[in-house]
């Protein structure tokens, strides 16, 4: 198991990677992941609304990108508000 502190000491970069396979490994486990009714009516009624063209979503490979934009633009302006202190 990995301490929280050397998870807090990688970089951005690093942590994204981490979560990145996290979530390829979770996927891969999909088929046989129990998911419980009330997600799957969540999943329903979204799936609903979309196909009667009332919401729209993103697909994950451009809300992850708008994702590490984001994060890469806070992670700038959050250095430049405490300089020195990396």
């Amino acid at each position: 198991m990995i301490a929280a502190e050397e998870i807090h000491a990688w970089s951005r970069e690093e942590k994204w990677r981490v979560m990145e396979t996290i979530w390829d490994d979770l996927r891969q486990d999909e088929a046989r992941a129990e998911i419980p009714d009330e997600h799957r009516k969540i999943l329903a009624e979204r799936e609903c609304l979309e196909q009667a063209g009332r919401v729209t979503y993103l697909p994950w490979k451009t809300a992850r990108q708008e994702l590490q934009e984001y994060a890469r633009k806070r992670t700038d302006e959050i250095a430049r508000e405490r300089p020195g202190q990396s």
